[in-house]
């Protein structure tokens, strides 16, 4: 029986596949996260590490060496050098010293302070125009978004934490046994150095 071939089909032509399109990683962000990325980029500058320098004594080459005794976070209330910290930061404190986000670092000193509220104001002398004051706001309700911004446990950079307003008017004991009266409560972490600054989202609602 004769047997028919048959040509095998032309293949057809490669085709190069086409580019990826381009990722927009804004679109890859939820609201919330733009957002907190928002309220880091306008309170970071703001935000300054505080440091509290003690004298140490080598008795035996007998010098005197000023060394970090402590630290934490502060703001900027207004361009003239006035920033506001924690009492507990510059409690005891012989000396003290503030450095700015762009790491240059400033002697400070102390103008007041409030025991019964953790709270001391200190002073640089930095020209016109060097701080970034903070925008302040009144919290208003709970469960409004809070972002806590600081420089936990001494670190050299600016970090943040994220939670809510659990509650306003809370009360707990301060040092020396003092009652601290009218806290924000929140779920943000606060850790050592980053109770300084507490960014509120403002509310939208009129």
């Amino acid at each position: 029986m004769p047997y028919t071939f048959r040509a095998a089909p032309a293949a057809p032509p490669s085709v190069a596949p086409s580019p990826p399109a381009p990722v927009d990683e804004g679109k890859l962000r939820t609201e919330d996260e733009r957002n907190t990325t928002a309220i880091f980029r306008a309170a970071a500058p703001s935000t300054l590490f505080v440091t509290q320098l003690r004298v140490l004594i080598d008795q035996f080459q007998r010098t005197a060496t000023e060394v970090p005794a402590g630290s934490g976070s502060g703001f900027a209330w207004d361009d003239a050098g006035t920033i506001v910290t924690n009492f507990h930061v510059v409690q005891g404190a012989r000396a003290l010293t503030v450095t700015l986000s762009s790491q240059k670092t400033y002697p400070a000193q102390i103008i007041g302070v409030e025991p019964r509220k953790d709270i001391a104001v200190i002073k640089i002398d930095v020209p016109p125009g060097t701080l970034t004051p903070l925008h302040v706001v009144d919290p208003r309700v709970p469960l409004e978004k809070t972002v806590a911004i600081g420089n936990p446990f001494g670190l050299d950079h600016t970090t943040l934490t994220t939670g809510v307003i659990g509650a306003l008017g809370r009360q707990m004991e301060g040092i020396g046994g003092v009652t601290i009266r009218d806290m924000i409560q929140t779920d943000a972490a606060i850790n050592p150095g980053n109770f300084g600054l507490l960014a509120i989202e403002p509310s939208t609602s009129t």
